[in-house]
């Protein structure tokens, strides 16, 4: 089965079809459907309500919304409902994919857990008190949250810096799609429809239909058809392996062990507490681990100490929901803040880091786990890195090794073979060949992080980052900062949510978000999906690289595939990331 599909990034689906004013002029509201347009899922077009304002309709057509993916992959598809009147019970569904060898279930097991293979969310829109980690002086009007339940969240483009959660301070998206209102526009309301769609393993390749229909109270149902190819190849997992800091902990008693009666006391007394940052309980991580590794970040930088009652639960946790416990990122039993500034205790400080690390290999390799990282001392001064070098050193036994973020210049030429990953803030860029040969030389991994810091409501720059500029770049690993940082720091309920309530405290950070804390389950945002499709990315590219390897040497082919690679590595100014993933499809096709 062949199919040819173009690479653009923004199809327009009702051939001269744009959106206006006087769309219903002269139409009945009552019987005319909304209008359909599928746009690109990753991008920093923002689809408020009038986008397409005066223009005219020309095509009354009914699109077909186009789609591709890989076997176990998770493919994002948005489009845009337009309408021209208010509408109550706005909602829409899925029909399951099919052709005659396979129809997709409804729902699979995936992570851990029973997820739709077809997911529908709202796309929200509301207020933030700026664009960027640090900045919150300029308050914006922007599309972040993917809701199922779009009331969730109360805010208007008219009432300036106010989000409310309906919840209060215990909030909880719903689990399905709830129908929304559209209210009532002079230029008419569209709403952007956000669809994650869930490829199973075991489905053959090749082309499948399937469709979404929209319907309200007031207007006549709509069926969009949806075409779907499944590659005929599966991806291999991403060179790059991927991290984050993930800041949350685990109730404990006062030595040190996990407590389920502390957990379930304080749920009773003042469950918001949960509604953090910094804290959770055993189901609310499972579910934060849960989504992790479906966005593709199977190996987050944990923060629980690395004991057997305090890691057991996580390590079953992590191991259920397809996290890789081969090697684990442990900031709980850091290695590096407990040294005195004159250095008297350094000796004693030596024989505690290597009997620790005894200790915890001894437990964690009874459960899987082959390398523990320990944290050093966070972004050390070189007086400060120089000081901890006889310290990590002897924590690295065992299977143990240290890791820390690490930025100051020259750093590279003091840690001796101390320092198992380096990881390195890359806004400005990545480091340069040579200091990357030189820590690659001592044995130093490097992994990203501030590649831009986590919460910038860019899914764009993500997606680039972490996936064509990732490999790019010679480099091990990323492992941001952080799947959620609430400031001010220890804020709950509510106030986790609130983007303004920095602007009243001495910090100029924005809370870091890339998802937003729930009873249950955390709510996804745009920037999380451009991060996951950077990922998805650079499986795309590491699967190519292994068809180029795998070539005899005189393949011709295998060649041009390489030029391929190499030039898009050297360039890294693709403006098309959806053309440069189709590329590398066919490729692997042609290759195979």
């Amino acid at each position: 089965m062949r199919l040819i599909l173009t690479g653009a990034l923004m199809i327009m689906l009702f051939g001269g079809l744009a959106m206006s004013s006087d769309i219903y002029g002269d139409r009945d509201a009552a019987v005319t459907p909304p209008l359909v347009a599928q746009v690109q899922a990753i991008t920093n077009t923002r689809y408020d309500w009038n986008t397409w304002s005066g223009k005219t309709v020309t095509d009354w057509s009914v699109p077909t919304l186009v789609v591709r993916g890989c076997r176990g992959e998770y493919v994002p598809l948005t489009f845009l409902a337009l309408h021209g009147e208010g509408r109550t019970n706005f909602m829409v569904t899925a029909e399951s994919f099919h052709n005659d060898e396979f129809t997709f279930p409804k729902v699979q097991r995936t992570q851990g857990f029973e997820q739709p293979c077809t997911d529908i969310r709202w796309v929200k829109w509301w207020w933030q008190s700026g664009q960027l980690h640090y900045d919150n002086k300029h308050p914006a009007w922007l599309p972040e949250l993917l809701l199922h339940d779009f009331d969730l969240v109360r805010s208007s483009p008219d009432v300036p810096n106010v989000n409310i959660l309906r919840d209060g301070d215990l909030p909880q998206d719903a689990a399905t799609l709830q129908p929304m209102t559209i209210p009532a526009g002079r230029f008419g309301y569209q709403q952007q429809v956000w669809m994650t769609l869930y490829i199973p393993r075991e489905a053959p390749a090749g082309l499948y239909d399937g469709s979404v229909t929209l319907t309200s109270d007031q207007a006549p149902d709509l069926v969009v058809p949806i075409r779907l190819y499944v590659w005929p190849f599966d991806l291999v997992k991403p060179r790059i392996d991927y991290s984050i800091y993930y800041r949350a902990g685990l109730s404990m008693d006062k030595q040190h062990k996990y407590s389920s009666v502390l957990e379930a006391e304080a749920l009773s007394v003042k469950p918001e507490i949960f509604i953090s940052s910094e804290r959770r309980t055993m189901a609310q991580m499972k579910a934060d681990l849960a989504n992790m590794a479906r966005h593709g970040v199977t190996n987050p930088a944990m923060s629980v100490p690395p004991n057997k009652s305090m890691m057991l639960p996580v390590l079953n946790a992590r191991r259920s929901v397809g996290c890789d416990n081969t090697r684990i990122f442990n900031m709980g039993g850091g290695v590096g803040t407990q040294l005195k500034e004159d250095l008297s205790n350094l000796r004693g400080l030596m024989t505690w880091a290597a009997s620790t690390s005894k200790n915890y290999m001894h437990f964690l390799r009874r459960y899987g786990v082959k390398e523990l990282g320990r944290y050093g001392r966070d972004e050390g001064s070189l007086e400060q890195i120089a000081a901890q070098v006889p310290l990590w050193k002897a924590a690295q036994t065992d299977g143990a090794f240290i890791y820390v973020a690490i930025n100051t210049p020259g750093f590279e030429d003091i840690i001796e073979d101390s320092l198992g990953v380096a990881v390195i803030a890359c806004g400005q860029g990545y480091p340069k060949p040579e200091t990357i040969n030189k820590l690659h030389a001592a044995g130093t991994e490097i992994y990203a992080y501030g590649n831009p810091q986590c919460g910038n409501e860019d899914s764009v720059i993500y997606r680039l980052n972490q996936g064509l500029k990732m490999m790019a770049s010679g480099i091990d690993g990323s492992m941001d900062y952080a799947w959620q940082h609430v400031f001010p720091h220890g804020a709950t309920g509510a106030a986790a949510w609130d983007d303004f309530a920095v602007c009243a405290g001495a910090s100029v950070y924005r809370s870091h978000m890339m998802t937003y804390p729930g009873v249950d389950t955390p709510v996804d945002t745009l920037q999380w999906e451009g991060f996951a499709a950077g990922i998805t990315d650079a499986g795309y590219l590491t699967t190519l690289e292994a068809e180029i390897d795998a070539a005899p040497e005189d393949c011709m082919l295998a060649d041009e595939a390489q030029a391929f690679i190499d030039r898009i590595y050297s360039e890294q100014n693709t403006t098309d990331l959806e053309a440069m993933r189709l590329e590398c499809a066919q490729w692997i096709i042609r290759l195979q």
